[in-house]
């Protein structure tokens, strides 16, 4: 089955589901997890990367967010991420392992 995605007006309101290409293709407005990891050594910050695939259909051998995905239709931000996470990286955090740095975000996961 497609994955189907929650797409979102201009103002940010819910007006439905719709299967992750027809979401592309039309540049409707949709959530994704973006996940940072920083580490301060001898206080240097240092950001790490994740190198894609060089046959990934989009951005192929290029750098990238150090994990990121699509949240599906339904599933919850804290829960997306972490499988995003694990998907990714092959590195199995919990709830409590996140750092929520935008407002905006952590705004609305409290509200869910």
């Amino acid at each position: 089955m497609a994955e189907q995605l929650t797409v979102f007006d201009g103002e940010g309101n819910e007006i439905g589901v719709e299967e992750r290409e027809k979401v592309h293709a039309e540049g409707l407005w949709h959530h994704t997890f973006q996940c940072w990891f920083v580490e301060v050594d001898a206080g240097e910050p240092y950001i790490y990367f994740q190198h894609r695939s060089k046959d990934k259909k989009d951005f192929p051998d290029k750098l990238d967010i150090t994990a990121a995905g699509h949240i599906e239709a339904e599933e919850p931000i804290v829960e997306a991420g972490l499988r995003e996470i694990d998907e990714e990286l092959g590195i199995e955090l919990t709830a409590s392992d996140l750092q929520y740095k935008a407002a905006l975000g952590k705004k609305y996961i409290q509200e869910q």
